[in-house]
């Protein structure tokens, strides 16, 4: 049956209402986030100093808040620190609307891709609603995974309109080669996506005549390879055995088969592998069924439907490198990590709720689904609002999370809108995470933290496993500096010299730990002392003013 020139003007029509009233959801959705403060990161960004410290030269050559290589990302932001001054409303938005642009995109995709309005929208619907993208958007920092996806489907969307027969072809395949390259320059996770363009030449060519093509793709692979073994200064491998290598790996995998598929409030704050200790091997087994249950029924409908195939090559693509085969530098897991793998989950969901279930059933679980993720996304918003918020609901999530508590304690001495400095509970909460580190409060005798941890090999993995390899003790000399500051602001000096102490003890060169002992020494009237320290400090810092204005005041 033909359509009426009335009646194609109305699907036009609808077609249109459609497409616009899923990219005002996906903006509406984050609109609360625009009042959002600086939560986790976002000062270091704001303030230029996990962006290179603020100049050009700096945000390409030195590490993206001290632990990754992603250039663009540091670029874009000084561009926006440049523009916005700070302001966090517009940073915000910017992220917001990267959102609703990835969304028109992946329409655009599926689209190209099926030539299906349905399996179009209701994708975009589904990568809209989907709560694991809240921990990409309601932040600044987040900006990674924003411009990061929206490189990604760009380049994915070009990639196929590079297939198509059209006078444009050389065009879309230059242009998709530029957008993978920029993606990678955004995030690392994006080396494995190279793997969908033959996969794309076989699935959407059909005179499979675009092999070639990968080319481009895998030169702008090697130049970015090139420059992060330049620029980027490497962290020490974990020393993992095979057995917990393993174990680790099928907890991860586990876990981000949990966030994408039945996410929770739970595991929406969730950012480590605590919640698995109880039964570890379970987990290990259940990520890996996951995988290898996947990868059958890839395989399976590898010819039956080639277009689904594609995007189930494209999810599992972004899953796995982020599934510490190779550990990252920080966070063994975190719900952002997924958010790439949002795309291809979310296409895969409308290809088979549209072509492969009967249209009552597919009604009846697209809705639950729909109702779940909305109402799990609308609620996971509010705790990113603001740090009190945000880390305190981590805590209570992830009692495991040691960053939780750190930023927590380092959040109640500061002060803000809505509290006053309060040092002494952030001391009880950094002793409980000492605790919770050493397992006992034997870290408070004289020089126990430092014994311990040079000696107890589940200590280091606990450390490790919070904070990945780039830490290990210089975060936790470092989280003894922050006791002994807060102690000191509440008035236990001889409290605060003790963990000034152990902080040392752990790590010798840690310049704030001697820093803070010559004043501590100075205010109690022990000259002595407060000599020895600041003689130290000097030659840990030559020069600082600091160190020069307390000599000074001795007569020195």
């Amino acid at each position: 049956m033909i359509a009426t020139g009335d009646s194609a003007t109305s699907l036009l029509r609808s077609w249109r209402f459609a497409f616009w009233a899923v990219l005002l959801l996906s903006f509406a959705l984050y609109i609360s986030t625009l009042s959002g403060r600086p939560v986790w990161d976002d000062n270091q960004i704001l303030s230029g100093e996990g962006i290179g410290g603020g100049t050009l030269s700096g945000a390409i050559t030195q590490p993206f808040l001290h632990g990754y290589f992603r250039p663009l990302v540091a670029l874009f932001l000084l561009f926006e620190n440049t523009l916005f001054h700070g302001s966090t409303f517009y940073y915000h938005l910017v992220n917001v609307l990267l959102h609703v642009a990835g969304c028109a995109v992946l329409i655009g995709l599926l689209l190209e891709c099926f030539r299906s309005r349905k399996i179009a929208l209701l994708g975009g619907f589904f990568f809209a609603i989907h709560p694991v993208l809240v921990s990409t958007i309601s932040w600044i920092g987040g900006i990674t995974d924003c411009l990061g996806t929206l490189l990604v489907l760009l380049f994915a969307y070009t990639l196929v309109l590079s297939l198509r027969e059209t006078p444009k072809k050389l065009l879309w395949s230059a242009l998709s080669a530029v957008f993978f390259l920029l993606a990678l320059f955004c995030k690392e996770q994006t080396i494995a996506l190279i793997l969908l363009v033959p996969l794309a030449a076989w699935a959407f060519d059909s005179q499979k005549k675009s092999l070639p093509l990968i080319v481009p793709y895998a030169a702008g692979a090697i130049f970015f390879l090139i420059l992060w073994k330049i620029y980027f200064p490497g962290y020490p491998d974990i020393t993992w055995g095979l057995t917990q290598r393993v174990q680790v790996i099928g907890q991860t995998l586990a876990y981000y088969v949990l966030i994408l598929f039945f996410p929770t409030g739970k595991w929406l704050q969730t950012y480590t592998l605590g919640s698995f200790a109880s039964s570890i091997w379970v987990w290990t087994f259940l990520g890996f069924l996951f995988v290898a249950a996947f990868a059958f029924a890839w395989f399976r409908i590898l010819r039956a439907d080639r277009g689904l195939a594609w995007f189930g090559a494209f999810l599992l693509l972004s899953i796995l490198p982020v599934a510490n085969i190779i550990p990252p530098p920080s966070l063994v897991v975190a719900p952002y990590r997924a958010g790439l793998a949002v795309v291809g989950l979310a296409a895969l969901f409308a290809i088979v709720l549209i072509k492969y279930v009967p249209k009552n059933i597919a009604l009846g679980v697209g809705a639950v689904f729909s109702i779940w993720w909305l109402a799990m996304a609308s609620t996971a918003i509010a705790p990113w609002l603001d740090q009190t918020s945000l880390f305190t609901t981590i805590v209570q999530v992830d009692p495991t999370f040691l960053q939780a508590r750190e930023n927590l304690a380092i959040t109640l001495m500061s002060s803000s809108q809505d509290q006053p400095p309060n040092p002494k509970e952030a001391a009880t909460v950094l002793e409980g995470l000492l605790d919770q580190v050493f397992g006992s409060s034997a870290w408070r005798a004289p020089d126990g933290g430092a014994s311990i941890f040079q000696t107890d090999q589940k200590v280091q993995a606990q450390v490790i496993l919070n904070k990945g390899p780039m830490s290990g003790e210089n975060w936790l000399s470092d989280v003894f500096n922050k006791l002994g500051e807060a102690r000191a602001r509440s008035g236990d000096i001889r409290g605060a010299i003790t963990a000034f102490q152990g902080a040392l003890g752990i790590r010798p060169t840690n310049f704030t730990s001697v820093a803070s002992l010559a004043q501590l020494a100075m205010a109690t009237g022990d000259k002595a002392a407060a000599r020895q320290y600041l003689d130290r400090a000097n030659q840990l810092k030559p020069g600082d003013p600091g160190v020069a204005q307390m000599l000074q005041s001795l007569g020195k």
